[in-house]
């Protein structure tokens, strides 16, 4: 099992996972993404987390999903629409089981303390999604 890997594995199944089910004009990054990014913009962003119960290999990773829109190119509502979209995906009852679709070595066995955050930053609409992924690094 890959535990430092963890984090990159979650990134890239929420980004799979928004691919597998598009939201109109949405374009997915993982947070380490070097790639030229374009808004609207879904960035996922990983943290490694705490291992419990230890010895287990099973983490409660924090992974933010953020929503950028551009207020030049969007109005208050399409970016209402984009978030809406995006928490559909990830609030959706089987969200653990479709994130751990879209990697190998990656089970997400259940999602918990979701929070959600809204503000407006640099002619951006900034919606954050923040939900707590308990996961391990392997196929179970």
């Amino acid at each position: 099992m890959a535990f430092g890997d963890l984090p990159n594995k979650l990134e890239l199944a929420a980004v799979a996972l928004l691919a597998a089910n598009p939201i109109a004009g949405l374009v997915g990054f993982t947070g380490q993404s070097k790639a030229e990014q374009s808004r609207p913009a879904l960035i996922a962003k990983a943290e490694q987390g705490e291992e419990t119960p230890i010895g287990t290999g099973n983490f409660n990773m924090v992974l933010t999903l953020q929503i950028q829109t551009s207020s030049d190119d969007a109005t208050l509502d399409q970016h209402r629409a984009y978030v809406a979209g995006a928490v559909d995906v990830f609030r959706d009852v089987d969200a653990a089981a479709n994130l751990s679709a879209q990697q190998s070595d990656f089970t997400a066995l259940g999602i918990h303390n979701v929070q959600y955050n809204h503000e407006v930053e640099d002619r951006a609409f900034l919606s954050e999604l923040t939900l707590t992924v308990y996961c391990c690094a392997s196929d179970i």
